[in-house]
Order: C-alpha cells, then structure tokens, then sequence
C-alpha cells in the first residue's frame, strides 16, 4: 500500500475535479489552482472501496504531504496545502470524531496562516475549524489547549474566555488544571480588562484556594486596592490557609496593613482602623510602625488631629482631626523605646510640616492671615509641649515595660523636681506600684528617697516619719 501512495499521481476522477479545477480557500488569493496533479487515483479508487478506513485516510494524508514538502513552487505548494485541506474534510466526513485527522487538520490550518495578520478573514477559517473539532472532541483536552492559544494569540480577550469555560464544561475537574494555566497565561500577557481578569481568577480560586495570593498580587498589579484587602483580610483571618509562597500570618498581616494604610483613600470595604488596631494587639515587636501607618492613614485622608491642650484650647480650637490623636494614643500605649522613638519622631515631624503649611498659607493668602497665623502659632506651641515632654513619655515607656524598676521611679521624680505636688504624687504611686517580691533593684531606696524629699524640701518631719512607718509595715 506504501508503495502505491508514493506513486506519481494520475488524472483526478470526475468526483474530485469540477470543470477540471477546484476553488482555493480563503488562504489563497488570485485564480484558481489546478489540483489534479495532487490526486493519487489509486489511492482514491481503494479509498472509494473503504471510506471508513482510518487507515487508508491517514496514508494518503502523509504521503500528499511528503509530496508537497518536496516542491519548490510556491504556487504548486499552494495547490497541495488546498488539496490537503480538502482530504482532511473529507476524511472527517466519513471518520467525524477521528482525533488523529482532527489534530494532524487543524495543525495543518495553523501552519497555513503563520505568516498572516491575525486579523486575516483566513484566521476566521482556523477558528471556525477548532469550533468544529471541539464539537466532536469535547473530551480532549488537546484540542481546547490549541483553541485557546489559537484565540490568546488573536487577541480575542471575550472569545477566548468564553472558549475557556466551554471547555470547564466539557472536560472533567481533573483535567480543569490545563485550561486554568492558559487562562492565567492570558491574564498576565495580554492586555485583559480587570473586570474580565477578576471574573476569570474568581473562578478559578474555588477550584485552587490556596492560589489566593496570586489573586492578590494581580489585583496589586491593578490598583484594585479594595478588592485586593478584602480578600487579604479573608486570608489572615482564615486559620486553615498556607500560603504557598512561605509566608507567615505574621506577614500576611503586616502586608495587610501597609496596603490599608497606604492606599487608605481607595479602601472602602474594610475599616481600616480596626484592622491596624487588631494588629497592633497580636504584634508587639511592629507597634511603633504600626501606629505610624495608622497615624498616615489619617493624614493622607486629609484628617490632622484634635489638638486640645488646655494652654492653647484657650485661644483656639480647630476641627475634630484624628492623625493626631493616633500619635498621641501610641505614646500612651507603646510599651518598649525603640517603638517609642520611631513614633515620637514621626509625630514631631507630622507637627512640623503642619507648621510649615499653615506659614506658608499665611503667606499666600492675605485674607486669611489672622487665621492662618492663628493656627500657626498654636501649632507652634503644641510643637514645643511635645519637646518638652518626651522625658516624661519616654519615663512613661520604661515604667509600662517594666513598672517594678526602682531605679526609674526615682528618676522619673526628679523629672518634676520643680513641681512639688508631682514628684510626691509620683513616689506616692511608685511605692504603690512596685511589687515588694518582683522589685527590680531595692525598693527601700525607693522609701527612703521618698521620705527624704519631704526632710530635704520642706522639712516636713511628721510626713517623712509617716512614710517610714508605711515602708516597714511593706
């Protein structure tokens, strides 16, 4: 029989020729090519005796193949590539669901269009080809992999899509792997609206969930903040997710809150204060980072802060800003110096651009100067009363991280040496505070300083005497 396929082809049989000549499908352009020279009579007298044998097909198939691989003439070439087009339709007319055939055509079409702008009506044909052989090949995942390239290098963003889910619907779930790589291959090389990208990973998460940070990164990739923390916040909340990239909850949960905090103006689906608050309490060692994001927060939302210190509540007092009072409730939480220093700098720098935008404004805006200056100066102040407590803050830090620490009590009570009222209020609370059996240094320095305040400052006899009679009742 190979001998015979390989024979030098006779006259086409009248089934094959019409007026002597066959038309040229869309690939071809100009008159048409005579395509007798390509037909094997032999071959198509056995295949008239045996339409159905696959094998038959296939032989004249790849022998019409070496024979046009073996001519130089482009328009002979042309001929055998429409001739063999042809044979393939009609070895599918009589074999619909041969996936050998199928394959071997539509390979065959592909390579037929190559050198084509794929906006070419002959583009139209392969695609049309490839709808045809899913119908019959629904099962075979080949097929739709080949769709879907075919229609990815297209640029057919809603075509390809829609042949995406046909093929979820065909094929079974185990299979779903290989079409979900070409989706997401699409998504991160052509031009995918967000819409149609979030549509598509949506779907694709409920068949891989533990693929959710690769969600999140492409929606990072897009700007999609809101969507892009809600579903963060899912994942850091879900005690039974493991990230594939190694990640921690710990870094789930700071990544969450520098995307909140820093693109706070798009993030309309979770509060963000709560969130930076929840991590502030499960992570001690990023409080001081923590509160500085939250404090940016509230500035970038244009929300400065209440300032309501009673030296300048007297004479001004501007709207109900929250920035502020963020700086000022991490002072008053944070528990080690180093958190300490990183939110003390950051709010006296916030103070001082306040400082500098209000002068400015000052200067520009003659209308507006008393109030302008106003605001300046008492911006000025605050600046100044927060210089000259960052002793008593950061006093106010090591007795949180340590309240039985003796040594600081009393350094703490010479902070106020010229307040006496203070200093007896601090030694007051100190004796009060330090636990006699987790003292850390001798609390009876801590007496004994207290009680010789009282001799050294007022001569107060019978308030030292009293001390002393509590100290050896401790």
């Amino acid at each position: 029989m190979a001998a015979q396929v390989m024979r030098t082809p006779a006259a086409a049989p009248p089934s094959m020729v019409t007026s002597g000549k066959l038309e040229v499908s869309e690939r071809t352009s100009g008159p048409s090519v005579d395509l007798s020279a390509c037909v094997d009579v032999e071959m198509e007298e056995e295949l008239r005796r045996s339409p159905g044998s696959m094998r038959l097909w296939w032989y004249y198939i790849q022998a019409t193949t070496k024979r046009m691989e073996m001519r130089q003439n482009a328009d002979l070439k042309d001929a055998f590539m429409e001739f063999l087009c042809q044979l393939h339709e009609r070895a599918l007319r009589e074999l619909p669901r041969c996936y050998k055939i199928w394959h071997n055509y539509l390979k065959l079409r592909e390579s037929w269009v190559a050198d084509l702008c794929v906006t070419d009506p002959a583009c139209d044909v392969v695609e049309a080809c490839y709808a045809r052989a899913v119908c019959m090949l629904g099962k075979m995942p080949r097929i739709w992999e080949e769709y879907i390239e075919h229609l990815t290098r297209r640029l057919k963003i809603t075509a390809t899509r829609h042949v995406i889910y046909e093929a979820l619907r065909s094929l079974p779930i185990t299979q779903h792997y290989r079409v979900w790589a070409l989706a997401m291959k699409m998504i991160r090389e052509l031009n995918v609206p967000v819409r149609t990208g979030g549509e598509l990973f949506r779907s694709y998460l409920m068949l891989e969930p533990a693929h959710a940070e690769t969600y999140v990164a492409y929606l990072e990739g897009e700007e999609q903040w809101d969507e892009a923390a809600r579903l963060l916040m899912k994942l850091v909340n879900d005690p039974d997710f493991v990230s594939m990239e190694g990640k921690s909850n710990h870094q789930l949960w700071l990544e969450l809150c520098d995307m909140v905090t820093t693109h706070g103006p798009s993030i309309k689906s979770v509060d963000v204060d709560a969130v930076v608050r929840s991590a502030i309490g499960k992570f001690s060692d990023q409080t001081g980072r923590l509160w500085n994001s939250l404090a940016d927060y509230y500035v970038q939302l244009g929300n400065f802060g209440k300032i309501e210190f009673t030296l300048v509540m007297q004479r001004f007092a501007p709207p109900n800003f929250q920035a502020r009072d963020v700086y000022e409730e991490a002072l008053e939480s944070i528990s080690t110096v180093r958190d300490f220093s990183l939110v003390f700098e950051a709010y006296q720098k916030f103070l001082e651009n306040l400082v500098t935008v209000y002068s400015e404004m000052e200067e520009e805006n003659e209308e507006g100067e008393d109030t302008a200056g106003s605001t300046a100066d008492l911006l000025v102040e605050v600046l100044a009363k927060l210089i000259d407590r960052r002793l008593d803050l950061q006093s106010q830090v090591k007795l949180r991280q340590n309240p039985n620490k003796v040594s600081e009590w009393i350094s703490r009570a010479k902070l106020f040496k010229d307040d006496p009222l203070t200093v007896i209020k601090t030694f007051a609370e100190g004796v009060k505070t330090v636990d006699p059996y987790q003292a850390d240094g001798k609390l009876s320095r801590l007496w004994i300083e207290f009680a010789n305040y009282y001799i050294n400052t007022g001569k107060d006899i019978a308030n030292a005497r009293a001390v002393y009679e509590k100290a050896v009742k401790v």
